[in-house]
């Protein structure tokens, strides 16, 4: 008779409301209905910002250097740059107040996308009324 063991570690899972929404808020920010093509546009570029600027900081972290010349693989700093570049052509940059160009439509931060696209339990819970006494 074969017997199975149960293993010493098992994960905990993660409750199902949970599950499935690391990107769900961003992604719906993304292709959000009723914007027009140039919001969508600077949205997308600032996603991808966001995402070479993390990059940039772990090749930082770790120490990475750049590939040797004949090849396609760039650092995330030169990436960066390239899509900053672009974006100030396609007028999707403004000076900040020290005079750095910084993107006009920032990625918001992970909890203004939560709150504004994930409904959450209590949400659905109807405000108590006071009775007068």
């Amino acid at each position: 008779m074969l017997r199975t063991r149960r293993p010493w570690f098992t994960p905990k899972k993660s409750p199902h409301h949970a599950q499935g929404h690391t990107n769900r808020p961003a992604r719906h920010w993304l292709v959000e209905p009723g914007i027009d093509s140039v919001t969508r546009l600077g949205r997308g570029v600032a996603a991808r910002a966001d995402d070479y600027e993390e990059r940039r900081k772990f090749e930082e972290s770790i120490g990475a250097k750049a590939p040797p010349p004949p090849t396609r693989h760039r650092l995330a700093k030169d990436r960066l740059a390239d899509l900053m570049a672009t974006a100030t052509a396609l007028e999707l940059t403004k000076a900040n107040k020290h005079g750095v160009l910084v993107l006009k439509t920032p990625l918001p931060s992970t909890v203004e996308l939560f709150d504004r696209f994930v409904p959450t339990p209590w949400s659905r819970l109807r405000p108590v009324r006071k009775s007068p006494r």
